[in-house]
């Protein structure tokens, strides 16, 4: 976490027989409730751990979004 507060420059590679597709862009460390990504990771959250929510209110967590800068696809022709 240290890393991506003082260096937020981020790459992802997401896995893939076929293909590779690999993000690029910065990391964001959302810590406010009011972000308009906020309630969107709080369902998913749900949806995916709802042992970790009780009753009808979900508490916020912070979360890392990446703001992407750069999308990068290589296709496989096996």
């Amino acid at each position: 976490m240290r890393n991506l507060i003082a260096n937020p420059s981020i790459s992802v590679h997401l896995s893939s027989e076929a293909e590779a597709i690999i993000l690029e862009g910065t990391a964001e460390y959302v810590t406010d409730p009011s972000h308009p990504l906020a309630a969107l990771s709080m369902a998913a959250s749900k949806q995916k751990y709802p042992q970790y929510f009780s009753g009808s209110e979900s508490p916020f967590r912070p979360f890392w979004a990446l703001r992407p800068t750069n999308l990068d696809v290589s296709l496989t022709r096996i």
